[in-house]
């Protein structure tokens, strides 16, 4: 896990460097990066944005270790996919969201993989 979190960190650094994170990574990259837990797909049908909830803004780095293409999609506040992101396997993206937001992995053919709630801190959200 530490090697794992220190190749994480260094991507994080990288992107950093190039000036692309939000500000909610630049101010945690002194800081050790929550890491964002994987829920099982069954939680998908019971998960919604929903409205009331503390709106904190947060931000997700998707990082893509498995090794076919996957897709992102928030779960909308009628419990809909909405997609945002296809990573190729290696390949990360970083989500601006707010706080209880549901985000699904699923494979090309749409089959979950996992799902995320955003934490209220910026996290990483290994995709395995």
């Amino acid at each position: 896990m530490s090697a794992k979190l220190l190749t994480i960190t260094g991507l994080a650094a990288a992107i950093i460097g190039l000036g692309v994170l939000p500000t909610g990574f630049a101010q945690a990259q002194s800081q050790q990066l929550s890491t964002n837990p994987a829920l099982p797909c069954a939680t998908e049908t019971h998960k919604s944005s929903h409205v009331g909830f503390p709106n904190g803004s947060t931000t997700v780095l998707f990082v893509n270790s498995w090794s076919a293409t996957v897709n992102v999609f928030w779960l909308d506040y009628q419990g809909d996919r909405v997609w945002y992101a296809t990573l190729l396997p290696g390949e990360s993206y970083v989500q601006e969201t707010y706080l209880s937001h549901p985000w699904v992995i699923a494979d090309e053919s749409g089959n979950c993989l996992e799902v995320h709630l955003a934490l209220g801190t910026p996290s990483i959200a290994t995709i395995n």
